[in-house]
């Protein structure tokens, strides 16, 4: 019998059987929804399963998260700054588990420079509306280079009420002389709902 022919064929036996008992023992993605106490690794591709189009397994995802509590949380922060679509699921689990973690999210994202990014931040303030930090992201958010988005915040700062009425209707005054004729007209009809004059005229709304 010729060894020298058989030592490299036992060597790749060897190889392949390493590879398979390696494939047996690394979980599927869909296992780490079963651990009681995965890994802050672990817990990252968990989050990470939120891009699936599978509705059952998100839905399993999104239960696994919020059993995780706190342990999400920076997980999904970070997720949120893959795109836009990853914001909105992101920004919703935060919700769910601890909305004050959007109120911070909401200013990493507004300093984005995807645009997409930046518009998030608005939804990650859905439950802050006319509170200080939000005023301040919506006033903010006037001089924003796309037009949509000082739209956005115009129509926001309409919204405000109370002690911070006078920081929104500044913020406001400064799209008078705005490039685009829909988010003047927009800011002209959000400065209507706060102070209850007729703004067309000095907005050049026509």
């Amino acid at each position: 019998m010729n060894t020298q022919r058989l030592l490299p064929i036992g060597v790749t036996l060897i190889a392949v059987l390493v590879i398979a008992v390696g494939w047996g023992l690394s979980e599927s993605d869909a296992d780490l929804l079963d651990l009681d106490n995965p890994t802050d690794e672990q817990i990252g591709r968990i989050v990470a399963m939120l891009t699936t189009q599978d509705d059952n397994l998100y839905a399993r995802v999104e239960d696994k998260l919020v059993d995780l509590k706190e342990r999400s949380v920076q997980p999904l922060e970070t997720f949120a700054l893959e795109g836009r679509k990853q914001a909105y699921s992101a920004i919703t689990l935060l919700n769910a588990i601890e909305p004050e973690a959007n109120r911070r999210l909401a200013t990493t994202l507004y300093d984005q420079t995807d645009p997409g990014l930046r518009a998030s931040a608005f939804r990650a303030l859905d439950g802050f509306k006319g509170e200080p930090e939000s005023v301040a992201l919506w006033a903010r958010a006037v001089e924003d280079s796309e037009a949509p988005i000082r739209m956005l915040a115009a129509s926001l700062l309409g919204e405000t009420a109370g002690a911070h009425r006078g920081v929104a209707a500044e913020a406001l005054k400064k799209l008078r002389t705005d490039p685009d004729d829909d988010v003047r007209e927009h800011a002209a009809e959000a400065l209507t709902m706060l102070d209850g004059r007729d703004h067309a005229a000095e907005f050049n709304v026509k």
